[in-house]
């Protein structure tokens, strides 16, 4: 849960997400609930969440929200990359 602190306040901008950056763990801890209860996303016998088969409407349903989100992490991923290679060397001028 620890790695959805990082982009919150951008995404929570990008989608006028309600939750308080403090709260965003426990928010997503149960929106997985919820994407576990409908078959969106499922636990193997080690307790990993895995997707659902490739041939159920779930994991089409599951498509299609990662469509909708990925443009938006693929944007800030380029965003971060490019302050990145611009960032200055340390010891440089």
């Amino acid at each position: 849960m620890t790695g959805c602190r990082a982009p919150y306040p951008f995404l929570r901008t990008e989608f006028f997400l309600p939750w308080a950056p403090a709260d965003c763990e426990l928010a997503v801890q149960v929106y997985l609930q919820r994407m576990l209860g409908r078959g969106l996303l499922l636990r193997d016998d080690n307790g990993w969440l895995r997707r659902p088969a490739v041939a159920t409407p779930a994991f089409g349903a599951l498509a299609a929200l990662g469509r909708l989100l990925g443009e938006t992490l693929e944007r800030y991923a380029m965003a971060l990359l490019q302050l990145l290679l611009r960032r200055p060397k340390p010891g440089a001028g």
